[in-house]
């Protein structure tokens, strides 16, 4: 049977126990404590740390000679090559949801040049289709400009790969830097 100090002295053993878990979680961010419900998001503070948050962005792509938009929820991280890679792929799936392409294509990696100014984006096959006129083709490479300056990446040129080398098309040249800032 225990007595009281006994058991004064497990108790007080479980919550040092308790409170080193709880200090160790919060040491390594796996758990996070707000004490301000009401403090607003400050894009300085989320620079000082790693963690994300979730904002609704707009996809643009071209079907039947049209621009169409779908909304959608995206969660952000700290790094900005990462979600430009998500962002376009997940462009990519509703182009694929939509039957805008037909086959299945992916970002393969997502490189920003050292003032974060120029995107390499290398796909594991073309985005355009080769039966597509050129007026197809700018439209979708427009439509995806626009969903990248929608969602502010604040990028100003764009370099296409396939396979981590230069994208071929019989009738657009990839061989250099496309301005984000598009045709129209």
């Amino acid at each position: 049977m225990l007595n009281f100090k006994s058991f004064y002295k497990y108790s007080f053993l479980g919550l040092v126990f308790l409170a080193g878990i709880v200090f160790y979680l919060l040491h390594k961010n796996m758990l996070i404590v707000k004490f301000l419900p009401s403090l607003k998001f400050d894009k300085n503070v989320f620079d000082n740390y790693n963690t994300s948050f979730k904002k609704e962005v707009v996809f643009y792509f071209w079907k039947n000679n049209k621009f169409y938009e779908e909304k959608k929820d995206f969660v952000f991280f700290k790094s900005k090559s990462e979600n430009v890679k998500h962002f376009v792929n997940d462009w990519l799936s509703i182009l694929l949801a939509e039957r805008v392409l037909a086959i299945d294509v992916s970002v393969l990696s997502a490189s920003l040049d050292k003032n974060e100014n120029i995107l390499f984006l290398s796909f594991n096959k073309n985005i355009l289709d080769i039966s597509w006129s050129i007026f197809e083709k700018w439209n979708c490479i427009e439509a995806l400009f626009k969903s990248l300056r929608k969602a502010n990446f604040k990028i100003r040129e764009v370099v296409f790969l396939v396979n981590n080398k230069v994208m071929q098309d019989d009738h657009l040249d990839f061989s250099k830097e496309w301005n984000i800032s598009g045709f129209q």
